[in-house]
């Protein structure tokens, strides 16, 4: 019987992912939930893993829990290109034309062990940050499935993976590029409001006052049902 744990949230997406692993590990797994600025309790870490899994975890998971998994893996909601934080966010402002989730190998530092699974879909010109997360969280399951598929069949997840090429972007970034300064053009201005501003994260004046912006308002009745 394989020992297998989950650190993950609570919202829809991640209680799909819950369903599917009690679905592939009948005997159970042990799942620890949390809220964003969320902290670990000290208890958590003594046992020792199988499998530990991260997915959509608002807890960076500290290496004491990681040296006692034989294997531990994260999902994350960007490819290679886009470790970190406001992932979304930076591949609209640059325009990419592909984005992607990854699964990969965890190490204490975010977003920087070894991938495992990466799977890319085209960037539409109409996409915003929330149809972005929509379709990320849709791939992101299937990596999982994918995942598991090759863990249960016991597949061999520490050869031949890829590395990222770029640091994980990071929350400071994000918050500097929603200020917008006087010397600012108006095609950066709204490209910035397509990439960084959405509800409940505005973009801002530099006295930190909220800047009205058609970015705000990209949210539909679609993203406000699927995302509770």
């Amino acid at each position: 019987m394989k020992k297998v744990q989950l650190f993950t949230d609570s919202h829809r997406w991640c209680r799909i992912a819950i369903e599917i692993l009690n679905q592939h590990f009948p005997d159970g797994i042990d799942v620890i939930t949390g809220e964003k600025g969320g902290k670990l309790s000290d208890q958590i870490g003594a046992q020792e893993y199988d499998l530990t899994i991260s997915f959509l975890s608002p807890f960076i998971i500290p290496r004491r829990i990681l040296d006692k998994s034989k294997l531990a893996v994260n999902f994350h909601p960007g490819n290679r290109h886009y470790p970190g934080a406001g992932c979304y966010n930076f591949a609209l402002y640059q325009d990419a034309a592909q984005y992607g989730v990854v699964c990969h190998h965890m190490e204490p530092a975010v977003d920087t062990g070894p991938i495992i699974i990466e799977e890319n879909f085209p960037v539409l010109e109409d996409d915003t940050v929330e149809t972005l997360q929509f379709r990320s969280y849709v791939a992101l399951l299937d990596v999982l499935q994918k995942f598991l598929g090759g863990y249960l069949s016991g597949k061999n997840f520490f050869d031949n993976n890829i590395s990222w090429p770029a640091k994980p972007f990071t929350k400071r970034q994000i918050n500097e590029m929603q200020v917008i300064g006087p010397d600012l053009t108006e095609d950066e201005i709204e490209k910035r409001a397509r990439a960084f501003a959405y509800p409940g994260y505005p973009l801002l004046d530099a006295s930190g006052k909220e800047i009205p912006s058609k970015g705000s308002d990209h949210s539909s009745p679609l993203t406000a049902r699927i995302f509770d």
